[in-house]
């Protein structure tokens, strides 16, 4: 992920680059490099220190609201007061609020007008900028169009549909009112400072950083005020981050139009978006193994569909949809999306096709599920096991192994020994160790995580309807003693040197 040490005017992981065009095509001024830097000189020519380390500091939206999730002014105008030029994410990133998991468009634009109003009101019509991960699609805004993680960009090595994703996740990132989208790691993690001042001085005379994302309190803010004090020649480097920021904020044209979009609200959730969001997910599966010409499937043949994420959208979207972790048991808000069994039903529509699964993403099951599993396996003539990975974000998802669960192979190859023809579904972010499964089974199709329209392009994929043209963008290992070793160029010159030694026999080979 991106570093959450923020500069440059670094700020939505994602779409920033997107999101300018948008504003300048949008109605921000049309002016010339030169002319935004004269103005950002001229404002900042103005400030205080407060206003100063104002513009650097941005705080999480938790802090300005009440315990039912509505604005609360007071806590708005305190910050304001303080000059703070940045608020931050949504609040329900870590889970729903008195049964709520996002806002409308509407209502993000609801919420961003009050803070814009009150900020401008107490520091001299100064605008604030709002800033969320938009990260494949506008994630927290309801109905917007999902797309398919990164890696599918990635793996569909088309530009243009990439373009898409980012222009229509800018656009209705925007539409919401968010015209954008860890100094605390140098005491924590990498113990470079002894306190949280100390950090922040170091963050910001030994490194670039323009905003801090230490967004629950006011450590940062705090810490830039006491090396201020303490040491006023760095003054004029922390002016040039307010500059940098606040020429950010005209070049989103905020100065004129506080909170812009509106004019965007009726595009979210089209039905070109969600065309163009279902061409990534087909052009971004890849095939990755395929003996005997097994697939494409004919429409009559008799199937038997399992694996935990057959019949589940989350489980394809993964982290930083609608929240931080991405959600497993919430499909119903994933609008625009269709599960494996969902769409091979409609494809299929006779009795040749069944659905039963056992197996959960930890590997576990019980003896009563895989018999069950087992016995419509050997009536099937080909059996498609759907696993892969269960939803995370960042840290919480982090593994000292990349095997699947053990439990996962072996539910799979005791489907095998029915002697049904096994089609290896994977849905994942990264790539997991698949054991000696690629020589059990009959082919492997890796969706990586397509997202909501994933459903769709799988079950086209495998039935024939569309040609999968998708290439892995990263090596995916064979074994524990392969990881380190690249498909595609030698990390070192003693790996290019071993090349003809090593022949890429330990990679899993991409048909």
């Amino acid at each position: 992920m991106t570093s959450r040490l923020l500069g440059a005017a670094i700020i939505d992981k994602t779409v920033l680059c997107t999101a300018l065009g948008v504003a300048v095509q949008q109605g921000a001024p049309l002016v010339s490099a030169d002319q935004w830097d004269e103005r950002a000189d001229a404002i900042v020519a103005t400030f205080t220190d407060d206003d100063i380390i104002g513009q650097m500091t941005q705080i999480d939206i938790n802090q300005l609201l009440t315990e039912d999730n509505k604005v609360d002014d007071d806590k708005v105008r305190a910050y304001a007061k303080m000059r703070v030029g940045s608020y931050l994410t949504s609040p329900f990133n870590n889970g729903p609020v008195n049964g709520t998991y996002m806002w409308t468009a509407d209502e993000w634009r609801e919420v961003i007008t009050r803070i814009q109003e009150i900020t401008m009101e107490e520091n001299g019509d100064h605008p604030m900028v709002y800033g969320v991960d938009s990260v494949h699609g506008a994630i927290f805004v309801k109905d917007a169009v999902l797309f398919g993680q990164q890696i599918n960009g990635g793996a569909s090595f088309n530009p243009d549909l990439v373009y898409e994703q980012g222009r229509i996740t800018g656009r209705d990132t925007e539409a919401s009112g968010v015209p954008w989208a860890e100094i605390n790691q140098l005491t924590d993690f990498h113990r470079t400072a002894r306190n949280e001042t100390e950090a922040t001085r170091i963050s910001l005379t030994r490194a670039s950083v323009d905003m801090s994302m230490v967004a629950q309190d006011t450590s940062f803010y705090n810490g830039t005020k006491a090396l201020l004090e303490q040491s006023p020649q760095f003054r004029e480097r922390l002016k040039e981050s307010a500059r940098r920021v606040v020429k950010m904020k005209l070049q989103l044209g905020l100065y004129e139009t506080p909170v812009r979009g509106e004019e965007n609200l009726a595009l979210i959730g089209n039905d070109d978006d969600i065309s163009a969001a279902l061409e990534l997910a087909r052009e971004s599966i890849v095939l990755l193994q395929n003996n005997d010409s097994t697939l494409p499937l004919k429409e009559d043949a008799s199937v038997f569909l399992t694996g935990f994420t057959a019949d589940n959208i989350g489980r394809m979207c993964g982290g930083w949809t609608i929240a931080w972790q991405g959600y497993s048991d919430q499909d119903h808000l994933l609008t625009k999306g269709i599960t494996v069994k969902s769409i091979m039903e409609t494809l299929v529509g006779n009795d040749s096709f069944s659905f039963f699964n056992g197996l959960h993403p930890n590997g576990s099951y019980t003896e009563a599920d895989l018999a069950t599993a087992k016995e419509l396996a050997s009536k099937a003539e080909y059996t498609i096991a759907v696993i892969g990975e269960d939803t995370y974000a960042e840290k919480p998802g982090d593994i000292d192994d990349l095997a699947l669960p053990a439990g996962q192979i072996e539910y799979v190859k005791e489907l095998v020994s029915t002697g049904t023809k096994v089609i290896l579904v994977l849905f994942e972010d990264r790539p997991r160790l698949l054991g000696d499964l690629p020589e059990t089974v009959h082919a492997v199709v890796n969706g990586l995580l397509t997202c909501e329209l994933g459903g769709q392009a799988m079950a086209e994929i495998i039935y024939g309807k569309v040609n999968p043209s998708g290439r892995m963008p990263i090596t995916y290992p064979k074994d524990q003693a392969n990881i380190q070793m690249t498909s595609n160029h030698p990390v070192t010159s003693m790996l290019l040197e071993l090349r003809s030694v090593w022949q890429h026999s330990g990679l899993v080979k991409v048909k």
